[in-house]
Parts: C-alpha cells; sequence; structure tokens
C-alpha cells in the first residue's frame, strides 16, 4: 500500500509546479496534488475519531461553518495524547505554514520528522507536504529550507528535484542545477527531473546541454507534453527560425 501524507488545504492561491505550466499542463514536478497519511494500526478510537473530526472541520472553515481555531485544538489534542502522532504534527505544520506562523510550522514538520526517521519515503512526503505549500504561496525562501530539512535526513532524487525547482524561482541558477543535476543521477530514467533540468541549464544560459538533456527527456517519455514543450522552447532560443511542430506555451 503507498503511503501518503493527509493535506489540509485552506483556500491558499498558488501555481502550479512547472517550469511551463500553464493551463492545461502537467506539473513538473508529477506530484500529487492531494496526499494522505496511511494511518497507524493502533491509532486508538479517540485519536481517529479527533483527527477525522479536526479534517472534517478544517474543510468547514472554508466555508464559514466551522471555527480554525476548534479544528487546530483537536490535533493539539491528539499530541497530549500520543505526543509522536506524525499526522497531527503533518496537518499542524500545514495549518500554521498557511496562516504565516512559519516558525510554528518548522517546529511541528521537525517534529514529525523526527518521528518518521526510520521510514524514508515518509520523511520525503511530509517535506514536500508543507514545501508544496510554500511554493504555491511563492515562498520560495521559505520552500528551500523545507527541502534542506528533508535533505538532511535523506538523500532523495524527489527533494533535490523540488529545491532546484525552488533555487531557479529565486534566480540561483548554479545551485538550481546542481541540485537537479543530483535528481537526475539518482534517478536517470525519469523523464520529469530530465525536462526540469534541461530547463534549468536553459535558464543558466547553457542552450546546447539543455537541448541534450531535453532531447534525452522526451526519448524518454513521447507522451511528456512539458518535455516536448520545454524542448521546443530552447530550440527557438537556439534558431528563432526554427520551425517545429506544435505551439509553445507561455511561462
Amino acid at each position: 500500500m503507498v503511503r501518503r501524507v493527509r493535506g489540509i488545504v485552506l483556500g491558499v492561491q498558488g501555481c502550479r509546479r512547472g517550469y511551463l505550466g500553464g493551463p492545461g499542463h502537467v506539473p513538473a514536478s508529477g506530484r500529487r496534488e492531494r496526499i494522505y497519511i496511511e494511518r497507524k494500526p493502533n491509532y486508538s478510537e479517540e485519536v481517529t475519531y479527533l483527527l477525522e473530526l479536526g479534517i472534517a472541520e478544517t474543510l468547514l472553515v472554508r466555508i464559514g461553518m466551522a471555527s480554525l481555531e476548534t479544528a487546530e485544538g483537536r490535533f493539539h489534542t491528539v499530541l497530549e495524547i500520543d505526543p509522536g502522532n506524525i499526522e497531527a504534527l503533518n496537518l499542524l505544520a500545514q495549518i500554521c505554514a498557511q496562516t504565516r506562523r512559519h516558525s510554528k510550522a518548522r517546529e511541528f514538520l521537525v517534529r514529525a520528522l523526527e518521528n518518521a526517521a526510520d521510514d524514508r519515503d515518509l520523511v520525503v512526503e511530509l517535506v514536500e507536504a508543507l514545501a508544496g505549500i510554500h511554493e504555491r504561496a511563492g515562498k520560495y525562501r521559505l520552500a528551500v529550507r523545507t527541502y534542506q530539512l528533508g535533505l538532511g535526513r535523506t538523500e532523495s532524487a524527489a527533494l533535490h528535484n523540488g529545491i532546484a525547482y525552488c533555487y531557479a524561482k529565486l534566480g540561483h541558477y548554479r545551485k538550481a542545477v546542481s541540485h537537479s543535476r543530483r535528481a537526475v543521477e539518482l534517478e536517470p530514467g525519469n523523464a520529469v527531473y530530465m525536462s526540469d533540468l534541461g530547463y534549468t541549464l536553459l535558464e543558466a544560459g547553457n542552450l546546447d546541454e539543455a537541448r541534450a538533456v531535453l532531447e534525452r527527456a522526451a526519448e524518454l517519455d513521447p507522451a511528456n507534453e512539458l518535455a516536448k514543450a520545454n524542448l521546443a522552447h530552447c530550440l527557438d532560443l537556439l534558431n528563432p527560425h526554427h520551425e517545429h511542430p506544435g505551439g509553445l506555451t507561455e511561462h
């Protein structure tokens, strides 16, 4: 069974992941929009009830039918019962991030990561959940710090790709290329990471290498529209009179 981290969205508007992520395009990271944690089988009935009630209340907050403070209190009660409850820590981190309490969000994430230390995949998903909130809000420096927390605990192509995207958004192209290369080194058959590396190289001004990498990405997954759009954009920059099939998405 795939383990997933439950996500709360409080109505924060933000961008889609992706360098050329216009309407209808696939997010560059290939990530899920909503993610969930598989609940521990030894959750007590009380803890399960409080988690489900708190999550339901956060959904009702969006239509003015519940109080966020009440919902948040449910998760704090869970921690009084089970101080290491990863799901409650994760949900509190996400709520704090979306209500501009960033120090508290980081504190809850650190506690969650400490309790998930033996589960590499869970560490990655916890980090991605919180970093994704920062990204959608355009807070790329906070997202970078979040990815750094994860990379300090485990080597992950997904985390390297995520932090590369944020560094590029901040204009730190050397760091972006370095992390994007590492993502591809860890997963050389991943067309999404290959495409992201190609576009990062393009942004850094390395057009010839970008073209080779983007061609490789298109070969790895001929159905990847984002990789093809990135390649078309690269060819346009190399040769403005180059003709290629299909249109180009603005970015």
